[in-house]
Protein backbone atom coordinates (compact mmCIF):
# COMPACT_ATOMS: atom_id res chain seq x y z
CA UNK A 1 0.00 0.00 0.00
CA UNK A 2 2.84 2.58 0.82
CA UNK A 3 4.35 2.27 -2.28
CA UNK A 4 1.07 2.46 -4.17
CA UNK A 5 0.79 6.07 -2.40
CA UNK A 6 4.78 6.84 -3.86
CA UNK A 7 4.28 4.90 -6.83
CA UNK A 8 1.14 6.79 -8.34
CA UNK A 9 1.92 10.42 -7.49
CA UNK A 10 5.58 9.61 -8.93
CA UNK A 11 3.37 8.00 -11.91
CA UNK A 12 1.44 10.67 -12.70
CA UNK A 13 4.48 13.09 -12.34
CA UNK A 14 6.23 11.10 -14.96
CA UNK A 15 3.41 11.41 -17.39
CA UNK A 16 2.80 15.34 -16.98
CA UNK A 17 6.53 15.62 -17.45
CA UNK A 18 6.44 13.78 -20.38
CA UNK A 19 3.35 15.37 -21.91
CA UNK A 20 4.79 19.12 -21.00
CA UNK A 21 8.07 18.29 -22.83
CA UNK A 22 6.37 16.59 -26.12
CA UNK A 23 4.05 19.69 -26.27
CA UNK A 24 6.95 22.32 -26.06
CA UNK A 25 9.26 20.26 -28.15
CA UNK A 26 6.57 19.70 -31.03
CA UNK A 27 5.26 23.35 -30.33
CA UNK A 28 8.97 24.38 -31.39
CA UNK A 29 9.38 22.11 -34.56
CA UNK A 30 6.08 24.40 -35.59
CA UNK A 31 7.44 27.83 -35.24
CA UNK A 32 9.38 29.48 -38.15
CA UNK A 33 12.36 31.54 -36.92
CA UNK A 34 11.88 34.83 -38.72
CA UNK A 35 14.92 37.14 -39.40
CA UNK A 36 14.59 40.88 -39.23
CA UNK A 37 17.42 42.82 -41.22
CA UNK A 38 17.32 46.61 -41.54
CA UNK A 39 18.89 47.72 -44.51
CA UNK A 40 21.20 50.80 -44.92
CA UNK A 41 21.55 51.54 -47.98
CA UNK A 42 22.94 54.88 -50.19
CA UNK A 43 20.60 57.37 -51.61
CA UNK A 44 20.35 57.04 -55.13
CA UNK A 45 19.78 59.82 -58.04
CA UNK A 46 18.22 59.08 -61.18
CA UNK A 47 21.56 59.26 -62.98
CA UNK A 48 22.89 56.54 -60.94
CA UNK A 49 19.74 54.32 -61.27
CA UNK A 50 20.21 54.46 -64.54
CA UNK A 51 24.26 54.33 -65.46
CA UNK A 52 23.75 50.98 -63.05
CA UNK A 53 20.71 49.53 -64.46
CA UNK A 54 20.78 47.07 -67.83
CA UNK A 55 17.14 47.80 -67.87
CA UNK A 56 14.21 49.37 -66.80
CA UNK A 57 11.03 47.59 -67.13
CA UNK A 58 7.27 47.55 -66.54
CA UNK A 59 7.10 44.21 -65.04
CA UNK A 60 3.78 41.95 -64.15
CA UNK A 61 4.72 39.76 -61.34
CA UNK A 62 3.76 36.02 -62.30
CA UNK A 63 5.18 34.08 -59.08
CA UNK A 64 7.65 34.06 -56.21
CA UNK A 65 9.19 31.03 -54.66
CA UNK A 66 11.78 31.38 -52.09
CA UNK A 67 14.50 29.05 -50.75
CA UNK A 68 17.22 29.41 -48.29
CA UNK A 69 20.44 29.54 -49.67
CA UNK A 70 24.27 30.95 -47.91
CA UNK A 71 24.11 34.32 -47.39
CA UNK A 72 26.37 37.09 -49.12
CA UNK A 73 26.42 39.43 -46.58
CA UNK A 74 26.13 37.44 -42.95
CA UNK A 75 29.52 34.63 -43.03
CA UNK A 76 28.57 31.15 -42.12
CA UNK A 77 25.13 31.76 -42.24
CA UNK A 78 22.06 31.21 -44.29
CA UNK A 79 19.58 33.70 -45.99
CA UNK A 80 16.02 33.72 -47.52
CA UNK A 81 16.20 34.69 -51.43
CA UNK A 82 13.02 34.98 -53.35
CA UNK A 83 13.22 34.46 -56.97
CA UNK A 84 10.42 36.90 -58.35
CA UNK A 85 9.44 35.71 -62.06
CA UNK A 86 7.88 38.53 -64.14
CA UNK A 87 6.62 39.48 -67.46
CA UNK A 88 8.34 42.29 -69.19
CA UNK A 89 5.27 44.14 -70.40
CA UNK A 90 7.20 47.00 -72.09
CA UNK A 91 11.16 48.10 -71.76
CA UNK A 92 11.80 51.65 -70.75
CA UNK A 93 15.18 51.53 -70.52
CA UNK A 94 17.25 49.07 -72.67
CA UNK A 95 20.70 49.87 -73.88
CA UNK A 96 21.19 46.08 -73.70
CA UNK A 97 18.94 45.51 -76.48
CA UNK A 98 17.02 42.67 -73.82
CA UNK A 99 14.21 40.93 -75.82
CA UNK A 100 13.74 38.54 -72.96
CA UNK A 101 9.70 38.41 -72.36
CA UNK A 102 9.78 37.03 -69.23
CA UNK A 103 12.33 37.34 -66.31
CA UNK A 104 13.56 36.15 -62.77
CA UNK A 105 14.73 38.43 -60.34
CA UNK A 106 16.62 37.86 -57.26
CA UNK A 107 15.52 39.79 -54.02
CA UNK A 108 16.96 39.01 -50.29
CA UNK A 109 14.07 38.14 -48.01
CA UNK A 110 11.18 35.76 -48.25
CA UNK A 111 9.15 32.69 -46.48
CA UNK A 112 10.06 29.28 -46.67
CA UNK A 113 8.69 26.45 -44.48
CA UNK A 114 10.84 27.11 -41.87
CA UNK A 115 11.98 30.64 -42.10
CA UNK A 116 10.45 33.80 -42.45
CA UNK A 117 13.05 36.87 -43.57
CA UNK A 118 11.90 40.08 -43.62
CA UNK A 119 14.67 42.76 -45.51
CA UNK A 120 13.84 46.86 -44.52
CA UNK A 121 14.71 48.60 -46.65
CA UNK A 122 14.41 45.84 -49.75
CA UNK A 123 12.46 45.53 -52.74
CA UNK A 124 9.63 43.15 -52.15
CA UNK A 125 7.33 42.25 -54.69
CA UNK A 126 3.52 40.41 -54.04
CA UNK A 127 2.30 37.85 -56.94
CA UNK A 128 -0.48 39.71 -59.36
CA UNK A 129 1.45 43.23 -58.62
CA UNK A 130 2.46 45.31 -61.99
CA UNK A 131 5.99 47.77 -61.00
CA UNK A 132 8.70 49.27 -63.00
CA UNK A 133 11.85 47.68 -61.76
CA UNK A 134 15.38 49.08 -62.26
CA UNK A 135 17.32 45.53 -63.22
CA UNK A 136 21.13 44.28 -63.43
CA UNK A 137 21.91 41.33 -64.77
CA UNK A 138 23.20 38.92 -61.81
CA UNK A 139 24.56 36.02 -64.29
CA UNK A 140 22.82 34.11 -67.33
CA UNK A 141 19.69 33.36 -65.54
CA UNK A 142 18.67 35.84 -63.11
CA UNK A 143 18.66 40.02 -62.42
CA UNK A 144 18.73 42.27 -59.47
CA UNK A 145 16.80 45.15 -58.52
CA UNK A 146 19.57 48.48 -58.82
CA UNK A 147 19.24 50.46 -55.51
CA UNK A 148 17.51 47.78 -53.53
CA UNK A 149 13.62 49.33 -52.53
CA UNK A 150 15.02 53.19 -54.66
CA UNK A 151 14.70 50.77 -57.46
CA UNK A 152 10.92 49.26 -57.54
CA UNK A 153 7.96 51.37 -58.16
CA UNK A 154 4.19 49.75 -57.54
CA UNK A 155 2.16 50.69 -60.46
CA UNK A 156 -1.54 51.12 -59.41
CA UNK A 157 -4.12 52.19 -62.55
CA UNK A 158 -2.03 55.21 -63.49
CA UNK A 159 -0.52 55.91 -60.58
CA UNK A 160 3.50 55.04 -59.00
CA UNK A 161 4.85 54.24 -56.58
CA UNK A 162 3.08 53.53 -52.87
CA UNK A 163 3.88 54.10 -49.59
CA UNK A 164 7.64 54.41 -49.23
CA UNK A 165 7.94 54.16 -52.68
CA UNK A 166 6.69 57.81 -52.93
CA UNK A 167 8.83 59.16 -50.80
CA UNK A 168 12.11 57.49 -53.15
CA UNK A 169 10.19 59.20 -56.06
CA UNK A 170 10.05 62.73 -54.82
CA UNK A 171 14.10 62.30 -53.35
CA UNK A 172 15.24 60.85 -56.83
CA UNK A 173 12.86 62.15 -59.61
CA UNK A 174 12.00 65.50 -57.67
CA UNK A 175 8.09 64.65 -57.29
CA UNK A 176 5.57 62.74 -58.08
CA UNK A 177 4.28 61.13 -60.90
CA UNK A 178 2.22 59.28 -62.79
CA UNK A 179 2.49 56.43 -64.85
CA UNK A 180 2.64 58.84 -68.20
CA UNK A 181 5.18 60.98 -66.31
CA UNK A 182 7.44 58.08 -65.38
CA UNK A 183 7.17 57.10 -68.90
CA UNK A 184 7.93 60.39 -70.25
CA UNK A 185 11.28 60.70 -68.10
CA UNK A 186 13.04 58.01 -69.97
CA UNK A 187 11.60 58.04 -73.55
CA UNK A 188 12.93 60.94 -76.34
Amino acid sequence: MTIQKILIPVMILVVVAVGIFSAVSFGRQDQKVTIQSNASFAKVTKDELIQNSDALAIVTVENIKSFEDVSDIRPGKQDVFSDVTVVVNEYLYNPQKLTDSELVLRVLGGETEDTKMIVNGGASFEEGEQAAVFLKRKDDQVFEVVGWAQGKYTIKEDSIGQGQEKVFMKDIFGKEMTLDDFRSEFTE
